[in-house]
């Protein structure tokens, strides 16, 4: 995912860690294992 595309999702979201769990959902969901790990 770029970092804009990481951006557009969590500008969805007011709190952040509404966002975040979406951000680690999309990572998952597209079997990333990068940086997923430091927001768990």
């Amino acid at each position: 995912m770029s970092n804009q595309e990481a951006v557009n999702i969590a500008k969805k979201f007011k709190g952040p860690q509404k966002a975040l769990k979406q951000l680690i959902a999309k990572g998952v969901k597209r079997d990333s294992k990068d940086d997923i790990l430091c927001c768990r």
